[in-house]
């Protein structure tokens, strides 16, 4: 229902003209003078106010533009006694919607309201249809800033997996050179072996290039497989404890551990706080292993540089997969690192390493049907989280103690 406000310092206009607007199913109130109606506007808002313009104290022109200050969508029409060409004007110049003369008639008044209330409710609907705009296109704007995030993140995955299968490519073609030249190497350090004297020089030579010859051998299957998206079809999955698994990888950690104590290195602190009844997952047990010992390793080797004497293991359950976090004391990774740690060969510690640490935890990682990222800190830091399928049917004692 629309409200209107009728300030006239003459009761028996108020009287008057509120029962010709009652009659016409508007709401109606009063008021003597411009305070007054100033009062019952901030209690009660009108959607028109019909005005005298000669008030006591407060013109009607002076209460005009205190409306329209505080109440910029009221409506207001102005009556006046004594109607001059400069004050209907003025009145019109500063917002009226309507003049009318007294003695004002039914019709009048009726006539005047109705087209102030159109005139109303035409700016309160263009008001909600800017804010309806307004939102629908804040709406667009983060649904097409979500859309070219993600068509970023599949470009760049795509960009990466791209990188990773012309790696790959490379990456078998000199594991089989490697393989060539490595083989004759062996067979003849082998065949070597079995003349040489157990005691002499020789024998001791040739064993080394023979283990030297099986690291490479490592190495190169390491190279061939980072890239396969699958296990062999005869490989078994088992469940696996990883609580269980990480004390053993933290009791082999520690026993390197007390050798850099014993060469002088900052002894590092592993903790984690996985429960024993957090959920198996089904995993090669020695691969999974294998890739918490690299990266566990590679977070020493981080809080070692940067001072760090701290790494700690987390892990929770997020629909279906157990995720685990292991975060160091470093320094952090770079940009340029973040881009470049899973590919082959790439390395931060020097040409005394190959840089296929990482680039074999992401195969097994990939083959586990898992996952590997990395989150690091301005302040220092770096946090390696592993996302694992979670096993159901729960893990046998033998699996998990073995």
């Amino acid at each position: 229902m629309v409200h209107i406000l009728i300030v006239d310092d003459e009761k028996s206009i108020r009287l008057t003209l509120s029962a010709f607007l009652k009659g016409a199913g508007y709401s109606v109130e009063t008021a003597a003078d411009a305070d007054e109606a100033l009062k019952k506007l901030e209690e009660h808002p009108a959607d028109i106010v019909i005005s005298d313009i000669i008030l006591p104290r407060i013109t009607g022109v002076e209460l005009l533009q205190k409306i329209h200050e505080k109440h910029p969508d009221t409506q207001v029409v102005m009556i006046t006694g004594e109607p001059r060409i400069e004050t209907a004007s003025q009145a019109i110049r500063l917002g009226a919607c309507d003049y009318l003369q007294k003695p004002v008639g039914k019709e009048d008044v009726l006539k005047a309201a109705a087209n102030a209330a159109k005139l109303k409710q035409l700016i309160d609907q263009n008001r909600s249809y800017q804010e309806n705009l307004e939102h629908m296109v804040a709406e667009r704007t983060q649904e097409l800033e979500h859309a070219l995030e993600e068509k970023e993140q599949m470009f760049t995955q795509l960009l990466h997996q791209e990188k990773l299968s012309a790696l790959a490519r490379v990456a078998k073609g000199l594991a089989h050179d490697i393989n060539n030249t490595l083989t004759p190497v062996s067979m003849y350090a082998e065949m070597l072996l079995e003349e040489a004297e157990e005691q002499s020089d020789n024998h001791r030579y040739l064993r080394e290039i023979l283990n030297s010859s099986e690291k490479i051998g490592v190495a190169v299957k390491r190279l061939e497989s980072f890239q396969e998206e699958n296990y062999d079809q005869n490989t078994y999955f088992a469940p696996v404890s990883i609580p269980l698994l990480i004390d053993k990888v933290i009791n082999m950690i520690s026993w390197k551990n007390s050798h850099a104590r014993d060469a002088g290195l900052a002894e590092i602190t592993i903790t984690h706080t996985l429960p024993p009844d957090f959920p198996a997952v089904e995993t090669i047990e020695g691969d999974i292993f294998d890739a918490f010992s690299e990266l566990l390793s590679n977070a020493i080797d981080a809080s070692r540089e940067n001072g760090g004497k701290t790494i700690t293991i987390g892990g929770n359950v997020e629909e279906e997969r157990a995720l685990f976090t292991i975060t160091d004391s470093g320094k952090g990774m770079s940009e340029e690192v973040l881009d470049h740690c899973f590919d082959p060969f790439f390395t931060t510690k020097g040409p005394q390493h190959a840089g296929l640490g990482l680039s074999s935890v992401f195969g097994i990682m990939k083959r586990h049907k898992g996952s590997i990222t990395f989150n690091t800190s301005p302040s220092g830091g770096a946090e390696a989280i592993l996302g694992i399928p979670i096993h159901h049917g729960g893990a046998s004692d033998e699996t998990l103690e073995s």
